[in-house]
């Protein structure tokens, strides 16, 4: 068996992200990332993966990232995708509102009825 690159799992999954596709196999392994593409395959004879809200499959890219995500240590997540999340930060998405210190946070987002807080503040 020859060695898993970059382009055989970009190939096979019509991935675009290829820098990504190089991180999952420096993190987990040519062996692991074989075994979750031949898994990713798998899920698309048999009719392919949904969504979360189940309203449109999955592509095979999408397929393999999500059952990547099974076969990740908290660790090995952070590795791959956490410059993910810090781009969505970064993007200007709507984020929850911080109160500044001095003000008091709107009943709908306060963590604990007002009658704890009274009695946490005590």
């Amino acid at each position: 068996m020859d060695p898993l690159t970059v382009d055989q799992p970009a190939a096979t999954l019509h991935e675009p992200n290829v820098d990504l596709l190089r991180q999952v196999l420096t993190v987990l392994g040519a062996d692991r990332t074989a075994q979750v593409l031949q898994e990713t395959l798998a899920y698309e004879a048999a009719g392919g993966m949904l969504t979360n809200d189940g309203t449109r499959r999955r592509t095979p890219g999408g397929t393999f990232f999500q059952l990547l995500r099974k076969h990740l240590t908290a660790r090995q997540r952070y590795l791959l995708f956490h410059h993910v999340a810090a781009r969505h930060q970064r993007s200007g998405l709507p984020r929850r509102p911080r109160s500044s210190p001095g003000t008091r946070c709107p009943p709908s987002l306060r963590r604990w009825p007002s009658h704890q807080q009274e009695r946490r503040a005590r």
